[in-house]
């Protein structure tokens, strides 16, 4: 894909290196290996700025992407105005996004009787984790991320800057000085 990786740099206004340092890490191997060079991923998680930068990782995999918003949120136009500046399809309107992905991500399961993906699809919440669980039909495979031991620490510890002051606290170490 041809995308306008500059855009992302307006990122920089928001997070400092060491906020995102194994995102940034990601970046760094996907740009030499593209790991997902001609894989088509739908990105239907909440439209942040953390979205953005996630899309910044996918985006420099070699993965063909198209993001939406979860139907139930608004979008972040900042967010969104970056993602596009890269060239990567922005669809907010669910029904206008084709049945043609390898993969999705998916929140609440929004997707999981709209489309098939060739590969499979990543789950991000508990409550559409049980959605897939249920059906007996299920077509294709599915990945809980919310059972995930990240996610378990994540959900015990919090946000991420809740992880750094439990980390802070426990060890006695001041990330925030390296």
């Amino acid at each position: 894909m041809n995308y306008n990786f500059a855009s992302f740099k307006k990122l920089n206004d928001v997070y400092e290196p060491n906020d995102n340092y194994f995102l940034n890490q990601q970046i760094e191997y996907y740009s030499k290996n593209e790991p997902l060079k001609g894989i088509k991923i739908l990105n239907n998680t909440p439209l942040t700025m953390e979205t953005a930068k996630k899309i910044e990782v996918l985006s420099r995999s070699g993965a063909d992407i198209t993001v939406t918003n979860l139907s139930f949120l608004p979008v972040d136009e900042d967010a969104a105005n970056i993602i596009r500046e890269a060239g990567i399809n922005v669809e907010i309107d669910h029904g206008e996004i084709q049945d043609n992905f390898d993969i999705i991500l998916d929140c609440s399961a929004e997707f999981k009787n709209k489309l098939t993906p060739r590969i499979g699809s990543v789950e991000i919440t508990r409550t559409g984790a049980l959605q897939f669980r249920d059906d007996a039909g299920l077509r294709y495979p599915v990945i809980d991320v919310d059972f995930s031991r990240t996610k378990q620490i994540e959900t015990i510890l919090g946000t991420s800057e809740g992880f750094i002051r439990a980390f802070d606290q426990l060890t006695n170490i001041d990330s925030y000085q390296n």
